[in-house]
């Protein structure tokens, strides 16, 4: 047996050693992180093959149309553009194909062609687009394919539409419908260029000619359709169409607890298709198929007003707005119970109820710039004074109780009838202050 001296301790052997519990720690947090880079890295490895071979199958996908549109030659190929979804064994693609002619001369597309000059037909220009599966964007090819006969045929003119936006971009997709009245019809899609070339019409009918697009409209009413348009032999007729997607201003009045009087008119500006109704009985109030514009409305008193107080508002294609219909706010204070009504005196004349005041003694409402005469029904001239306090935007009137305390007020004396007028107030723009007290 080993003996021990004085004050040794026993050294551990080799085969006691250990991990502590914060190394263990340590390496499994290790172990974690190296494992989760390691999967990102294979889930990235995963996604990168499987978009690989979605992008092979879809040029091949394409290849394969081009091959199949050249079989059919140029008299047989749908002209603008056409979709269709092919369904394989790599999964389901959409296949875009645009065919558009071009002329040997033309730098971009057959709709920079103007009046009296017939768009040759050198070649059609073919673009084919594969999109699905794990691709990014989509697989695109472009072929040529020469005509079988290039000569425009007699008696026969053509017809270009161009397609534009509020901003004078391309619109794709949009169709493009011709009917006359011996039977003749066309139809077909714009591509990316925005542009639909159709030839051998028969020339000297009168033509109607209408686009359409889901969600898309023009500026005008019946501006996505042109009628009586004329075809001349050997020439070529243009025509171009505004068209952007549709937006929506949603009406608001009133914002911050001040609410406009219910049936209050207002004008608007631009409404060409006059989808906006004059006014509104209630906030907020939504009104879509809009063109992309700056749209002005004024609130009024009534028709006949004038202006009144402005609001503006920027419109973008397809986007949303809200346009606030507001005055200048004021602040009722008055006795319990009481109905408070407003009426205007100018070139028209025009009386709203402002509301009634509850326990609160307190009513807010905002009016569009005039002259007002405020009146509580019921109320007596003891019952009644005007304080006006200035501030941007903000006037006071006060009606008080005698006795009673309004907000930020003191009990006052009751007046005398005839020391207390039928209350009134000047309301300027909401960009103006309020006038100071008389």
């Amino acid at each position: 047996m080993m003996r021990l001296g004085p004050g040794r301790v026993p050294s551990r052997c080799p085969r006691d050693e250990g991990f502590s519990i914060v190394e263990v720690m340590v390496a499994m947090g290790i172990f974690l992180v190296v494992s989760a880079a390691t999967l990102g890295l294979i889930m990235t490895s995963l996604q990168t093959v499987s978009g690989n071979a979605d992008r092979v199958f879809a040029a091949a996908l394409a290849r394969g149309e081009v091959d199949r549109l050249r079989t059919l030659g140029s008299d047989e190929i749908p002209l603008g553009e056409s979709t269709r979804l092919e369904d394989t064994d790599g999964g389901q693609f959409e296949v875009t194909t645009t065919a558009t002619w071009v002329d040997i001369g033309a730098t971009t597309n057959p709709c920079q062609v103007g009046p009296g000059v017939v768009p040759g037909r050198s070649y059609l220009r073919v673009s084919v687009d594969v999109a699905g599966g794990d691709l990014d964007g989509a697989q695109s090819i472009d072929a040529v394919v020469y005509p079988r006969d290039t000569a425009p045929t007699e008696n026969t003119g053509t017809i270009t539409v161009s397609v534009r936006d509020d901003v004078s971009a391309p619109v794709s997709g949009v169709t493009v419908t011709g009917t006359n009245g011996v039977g003749g019809t066309f139809q077909q899609i714009t591509g990316a260029d925005g542009c639909v070339f159709v030839p051998d019409l028969v020339a000297g009918a009168n033509w109607t000619v209408t686009i359409s697009k889901a969600g898309f409209i023009t500026e005008y009413p019946n501006g996505n359709s042109a009628s009586g348009v004329v075809v001349n032999e050997l020439q070529n007729t243009p025509l171009s169409f505004d068209y952007a997607a549709a937006g929506s201003l949603t009406f608001t009045a009133g914002s911050g607890g001040y609410p406009v009087p219910a049936g209050m008119p207002f004008a608007f500006a631009p409404d060409t298709w006059h989808r906006v109704p004059a006014s509104f009985s209630g906030y907020p109030t939504t009104v879509t198929g809009l063109w992309p514009d700056q749209y002005t409305g004024w609130l009024r008193p009534c028709v006949g007003a004038g202006d009144g107080s402005s609001a503006v508002a920027t419109l973008a294609a397809g986007g949303a707005s809200t346009l606030e219909l507001g005055g200048a706010r004021i602040q009722l204070v008055g006795p319990q119970g009481r109905q408070v009504t407003a009426t205007y005196a100018g070139l028209c004349t025009a009386t709203y109820t402002l509301g009634t005041w509850g326990t609160s003694l307190l009513l807010k409402s905002s009016l569009p710039s005039g002259t007002w005469t405020l009146r509580a029904t019921g109320a007596t001239p003891a019952e009644r004074r005007i304080v006006l306090a200035s501030g941007v935007g903000l006037c006071s009137v006060s009606w008080d109780v005698p006795g009673a305390v309004g907000p930020s007020q003191e009990p006052t004396p009751e007046p005398s009838a005839t020391s207390s007028p039928e209350p009134s107030i000047v309301l300027p723009e909401v960009s103006e202050p309020c006038p100071e007290a008389p």
